[in-house]
């Protein structure tokens, strides 16, 4: 399975919002990943990166998980996990959140996966090689 499949990457003109995207919003406009939210319940829907000279623009980071659709590969990892606190979760519900998720078998991270920290660092070694 190719490294982007597994972390359910797409390309931006692979993703379209077919119904109620008058219902999402995106959280900070200012931000390296434009997070797509339900303006009505804050759940984060997919992430777009905007900025043309970064590591993975034109990608969307999308949430499979939502989707009832069975040709999605597993969830593999939880990433940004303070996002769900934005959305009005109780910071001290986060170690239970955090246990769950272990116990799923679903790591949680607070910044970005081990596959996405080295699919940057590979990044940033090839360009200093040049």
């Amino acid at each position: 399975m190719p490294f982007s499949r597994k972390l359910q990457w797409l390309a931006q003109d692979h993703v379209k919002v077919i119904e109620n995207s008058n219902k999402l919003d995106v959280i900070d406009t200012e931000a390296a990943i434009q997070r797509h939210t339900c303006k009505h319940c804050a759940v984060h829907m997919y992430g777009r990166i905007e900025i043309t000279g970064h590591l993975f623009y034109g990608l969307d980071f999308i949430h499979s998980e939502l989707s009832d659709a069975k040709a999605w590969p597993a969830v593999e990892f939880a990433t940004f996990m303070y996002s769900i606190i934005e959305a009005g979760t109780d910071p001290r519900d986060m170690d239970a959140i955090r246990s769950r998720l272990t116990a799923l078998g679903i790591p949680a991270y607070d910044c970005l996966s081990p596959a996405l920290m080295d699919a940057i660092s590979t990044h940033i070694y090839k360009s200093n090689k040049t």
